[in-house]
């Protein structure tokens, strides 16, 4: 005999679940983007701080103790983490995949992390969301500056003193690494005109030839293509 109550709970079909939504695979997700980062852009910055920065970048609390008075009795002043801090300009991709790369791999020396990345894609859509939650992400990490920021605008912007990205570097700067991965290439080998992002690296590295007082890296990754793909200038 069959039973209405179990009809009812029963259904007669599987239910559908709708398939979750694939992310976009990006050029900063390939495993050689992540061999750049640990073996060259990491590694170089490791050495750096130990042979040059491991002093400028020490969070040694001594200085701050009172004599009288237990350890922890007095707390470091930001200004003293901020000015000891490794100071990172980055153009970022909306899952900051470099940050984190460079947190993980610097952790053992014992220093902050501050950086100010360029990315212009940063709206109010899908994309600017996983942004934002990377950059809440990574700015809660352990020994790095909550005052990190990552500003919606081009790096090329730079290039003018009057612009918001020229007055964001010189609060942020001068810095130890200056990483600009760029998408796509600064060569002549399209229509469009590269001269802007020629321009924006002449006034950064002006810049911080006039303000960074020690040895500081600088990593430019762009595509060369072949010859034949663009026309000779003559």
């Amino acid at each position: 005999m069959d039973s209405d109550f179990a009809d009812d709970i029963v259904q007669d079909e599987l239910p559908i679940h709708t398939e979750p939504p694939v992310d976009e695979f990006q050029p900063w997700h390939r495993v050689r983007k992540e061999y750049i980062r640990e073996l060259q852009w990491n590694e170089l910055t490791r050495r750096m701080i130990k042979r040059y920065w491991r002093r400028q970048l020490s969070q040694s609390e001594e200085p701050w103790m009172l004599e009288d008075g237990p350890p922890g009795d007095v707390t470091i002043p930001e200004a003293v983490y901020l000015s000891r801090a490794l100071n990172c300009l980055v153009i970022p991709g909306e899952d900051l995949l470099d940050m984190r790369a460079l947190w993980r791999d610097i952790r053992p020396l014992n220093c902050k992390i501050r950086y100010l990345g360029f990315n212009e894609s940063h709206s109010s859509d899908y994309r600017n969301t996983r942004l934002h939650v990377s950059h809440n992400t990574v700015t809660s990490l352990q020994d790095v500056i909550r005052e990190s920021y990552v500003t919606h605008d081009r790096f090329e912007s730079v290039a003018q003193e009057t612009s918001q990205a020229y007055r964001y570097m010189r609060h942020y700067g001068p810095f130890h690494i200056v990483n600009l991965d760029f998408c796509g290439s600064l060569f002549p080998n399209t229509r469009t005109e590269n001269q802007a992002f020629y321009n924006a690296i002449l006034r950064l590295l002006t810049y911080q030839f006039d303000h960074q007082r020690s040895e500081w890296l600088l990593f430019v990754t762009t595509m060369v293509e072949p010859r034949e793909h663009f026309p000779i200038r003559k």
